[in-house]
């Protein structure tokens, strides 16, 4: 096939063929065979914040509209599912995971919002993967936050390698900020190879 072909193919279906043979890991291996996949997720609504970190746990919705995550919310590819903030894959892989934290501030001593990634590869014991703050030291009430972090994960299993996301606030006020038509705390999830 020739390499117009499988640029083709590869627009069409989101697969690489097998004479690729210019794309290659960093250890000189093929990237032949690479199903791409995508997904997108956000909170659907205003959170208010408690001082410390907390795991995002509810009114996660995948992002529709505007052909986000796919095509008017249907992800490309497996898509991820997700059950009280713990997002779980479809299909191993490696992947890429980006996630922004945006937040308003609740007074004027929040100096700090900080956005978290946590994962599990036991389904049970999470640590920490990415992380990343934001600070606010002269704003008042109505200055605004925004922080983003990611991380690679390598999924061997899915029953066993699940994420959350979390936020972190250095005060017990304020606003983590959700919406349903655009995204505002949310994290996109891109495999980009094979496990």
């Amino acid at each position: 096939m020739s390499k117009a072909a499988e640029l083709a193919k590869f627009i069409a279906d989101g697969t690489l063929g097998s004479d690729v043979t210019d794309i290659k890991h960093s250890d000189g291996t093929s990237s032949v065979g690479i199903n791409l996949e995508s997904d997108s997720w956000r909170i659907t609504a205003n959170v208010t914040a408690s001082s410390g970190t907390h795991a995002l746990t509810a009114n996660w919705e995948r992002v529709d509209g505007a052909g986000g995550g796919g095509s008017d919310g249907v992800p490309v590819g497996t898509g991820l599912s997700e059950s009280s903030g713990i997002f779980s894959f479809g299909k191993t892989g490696v992947y890429l995971i980006q996630g922004v934290v945006n937040g308003q501030v609740g007074a004027s001593n929040n100096v700090y919002l900080g956005i978290h990634f946590q994962t599990t590869t036991d389904d049970g014991t999470y640590s920490t993967a990415a992380y990343s703050w934001t600070n606010n030291m002269h704003g008042g009430t109505n200055a605004y936050h925004q922080t983003n972090t990611s991380f690679t994960f390598d999924v061997t299993n899915t029953s066993t390698h699940k994420f959350k996301m979390l936020y972190e606030s250095g005060v017990a006020n304020g606003s983590i900020l959700g919406g349903t038509g655009t995204n505002s705390t949310h994290f996109t999830c891109l495999r980009i190879g094979n496990t």
